[in-house]
C-alpha cells in the first residue's frame, strides 16, 4: 500500500545513512561496510558463533572427556581461551559498529589467533599420543592462507582504510 511505498525509501535511507553507503563516487575511493569487507565480518561472526559452541562443549561433556581420559587441564584451558575469543569477538563488533580504527589491527590479530589456537590443539594432542589425521596439517594450512588474505586485505584495503576512521 501507500504506507509502504512511503515507509521503504526511508528505511534505506536510514540504512544507508547507518552503514555508510553513498549513490556517488566518492573521490577518495569507496567506503562503508560493503563490498569483500563482508567477508571478514562473516568470518568474525562465524568465530564468535564456534567459540560460543566450544564453550557448550567444553561444559555439557563433562563425562565424556572425564571418560576418554582428556586431562582437566586441558579441558579448562580450551574453555578459557573459548571465553577470551567471544569477548574479544564481541569487543571488536562493537569496533566494527562505532567504526574504530582499531578494527583492521584487532580483527587481523583475531584471524591469526583463529590459526594459533588450532596449531597449538594439533601439537598437544600430538604430545598426548593421539594420532592425528593426515588431512589435518592440510586444514590447517589451508586455514592460514585463508587467514592471510584477510590480514592483508584488512591492512591494504582503501575501502578497510575510509570506512574505520573514528
Amino acid at each position: 500500500g501507500p504506507g509502504v511505498r512511503w515507509a521503504m525509501p526511508r528505511i534505506w535511507i536510514a540504512w544507508a545513512r547507518l552503514w555508510g553507503v553513498t549513490t556517488a563516487r566518492d573521490p577518495g575511493g569507496p567506503q562503508g561496510i560493503g563490498g569483500w569487507l563482508f567477508i571478514p565480518i562473516q568470518r568474525l561472526w562465524f568465530g564468535f558463533v564456534l567459540a560460543c559452541q566450544g564453550v557448550y562443549f567444553d561444559v555439557s561433556s563433562g563425562a565424556v572427556w572425564k571418560a576418554s581420559g582428556v586431562p582437566q587441564t586441558l579441558i579448562g584451558v580450551h574453555l578459557a581461551v573459548s571465553l577470551v575469543l567471544i569477548v574479544w569477538a564481541g569487543s571488536l563488533f562493537r569496533d566494527l559498529i562505532r567504526r574504530r580504527r582499531s578494527f583492521p589491527t584487532g580483527y587481523s590479530v583475531f584471524e591469526l589467533a583463529q590459526i594459533a589456537w588450532p596449531a597449538l590443539v594439533l601439537a598437544g594432542s600430538r604430545s598426548l599420543g593421539v594420532v592425528d589425521e593426515p588431512h589435518s596439517y592440510g586444514l590447517l594450512l589451508r586455514d592460514a592462507a585463508v587467514s592471510a588474505i584477510w590480514v592483508l586485505y584488512m591492512r591494504r584495503s582503501v575501502r578497510v582504510r575510509n570506512t574505520f576512521v573514528r
